[in-house]
C-alpha cells in the first residue's frame, strides 16, 4: 500500500469533524431533498442509494467518515459504467482511478466550456 499525505485545508472525511457535524445535519435537515431518479455512489459506502433520507444521512455521515474511493469504484464497474469523467482542474481524481480500475475510459474536464463542448459535439449528429 501507498501512503501519501495530502496538502488538505481541513480534517474532513475524518472523526475531527465531529463539531462540525451536528450544524452540517441542521441544515440538511431543513433541505428538501426528493429520491434520486437514478443510483447515487456514495462514499461513505461505496454504494448505490436513491431515497432521500438515506441520501441526507450519507451527506451528514461523509464529513466524519473515510472516503471508500475503492468500494465506489468497484461498485460502479460492477453496475456497468465503464467511462469516467473528472470535471474541475487536474488530474488527481483520473490517476487514482487508473490505479484503482482497469479497462475503463478516463477522460476529465478542466472547465465549464469544455464540458459543454463536449455535450454539444457528441449530440451533434452528422450531416446538420
Amino acid at each position: 500500500r501507498m501512503v501519501t499525505e495530502l496538502p488538505v485545508s481541513g480534517a474532513f472525511h475524518s472523526p475531527l469533524m465531529q463539531s462540525a457535524k451536528e450544524e452540517l445535519a441542521a441544515a440538511i435537515h431543513k433541505t428538501d431533498f426528493e429520491d434520486a431518479q437514478a443510483d447515487v455512489y456514495v462514499n461513505v459506502s461505496g454504494m448505490p442509494l436513491r431515497k432521500a433520507e438515506d441520501l441526507k444521512e450519507a451527506l451528514i455521515q461523509q464529513l466524519v467518515s473515510p472516503v471508500r474511493w475503492t468500494q465506489t469504484m468497484t461498485a460502479l464497474q460492477a453496475a456497468g459504467i465503464m467511462k469516467f469523467y473528472e470535471i474541475g482542474p487536474g488530474k488527481v481524481l483520473q490517476g487514482l482511478l487508473k490505479r484503482t480500475l482497469k479497462d475503463v475510459g478516463i477522460g476529465g474536464f478542466d472547465t465549464a466550456e469544455d464540458l459543454e463542448r463536449f455535450f454539444i459535439e457528441s449530440n451533434t449528429v452528422e450531416g446538420e
